[in-house]
C-alpha cells in the first residue's frame, strides 16, 4: 500500500515514457548522421569528378588538387560526425541510466523499470541512440568510401600531386567520455 501511495504522489511522469529521448536527444544526432551522409555522397561525387580528368576542374593540377582537397574535407566531416554521434549517444545513454538509478534510489523506480524491462515489451527508449551510433560507424566502414580514402588517387587522375591516400591526410577524432570505473553501466552492452 505504501508503494501505491508513493506512486500516487509522483509529481512528474517518467521522462522516458514522455518521449524525451525521441523529442530532445535524437534530433541533434540525426542531424549529424545526415551531415555525415551528405559528406559521404559528396566524397563519392568528387571521386567521380576526379576520375574524369579530361574535363574541368580535374583536367589541371590545381583543379585536380582542389577536388582532392574537397574529398579530404568530406572524409574529415565523416570522421568528425562519427566521433560526435558516438560520444553524444554514449553520454546521453549514461546520463539516462544515471538519472534512472538516482530516481530509483529516491523511491521512484519507473524509469529504471522502463530501462530494464521495456525492451522485452518492445519499448526501448535507448534504441534510437544506439541505432544512430551504429549508422555513424557504418558510414565510416562503407566499402566504397574505404576504397576511395585508401587509394592512391594518382592512379585515377595523373594531375593529382600526391600519392598519399586521403585516410593518411585526415585525423581520427575521438571525444572521450571519462567515467570512473563501476560508476555507470556500459552505454551499449555488447556493442
Amino acid at each position: 500500500m505504501l508503494e501505491l501511495l508513493q506512486l500516487e504522489e509522483r509529481s512528474q511522469p517518467s521522462f522516458l515514457l514522455a518521449g524525451t529521448v525521441n523529442s530532445f536527444l535524437v534530433p541533434p544526432l540525426s542531424a549529424m548522421v545526415a551531415d555525415q551522409q551528405q559528406a559521404t555522397a559528396d566524397l563519392q561525387f568528387q571521386f567521380t569528378t576526379l576520375q574524369n580528368f579530361f574535363v574541368s576542374p580535374a583536367n589541371t593540377v590545381p583543379g585536380a588538387n582542389t577536388v582532392v582537397s574537397r574529398m579530404v574535407g568530406d572524409w574529415q566531416r565523416v570522421l568528425t560526425d562519427r566521433a560526435a554521434v558516438t560520444a553524444v549517444a554514449a553520454a546521453d545513454t549514461l546520463f539516462i541510466q544515471a538519472a534512472a538509478r538516482a530516481t530509483a534510489s529516491e523511491g521512484d523506480p519507473i524509469d529504471m523499470l522502463v530501462l530494464q524491462f521495456g525492451p522485452a515489451f518492445g519499448f526501448n527508449p535507448l534504441a534510437p541512440l544506439a541505432s544512430l551510433s551504429n549508422q555513424a560507424n557504418a558510414a565510416v566502414s562503407n566499402p566504397q568510401s574505404q576504397f576511395i580514402v585508401n587509394s592512391n588517387l594518382q592512379a585515377f587522375n595523373p594531375f593529382v600531386s600526391s600519392p598519399v591516400p586521403i585516410a593518411q591526410t585526415t585525423v581520427a577524432v575521438n571525444f572521450a567520455i571519462f567515467v570512473f570505473p563501476g560508476t555507470f553501466p556500459s552505454p551499449f552492452p555488447g556493442g
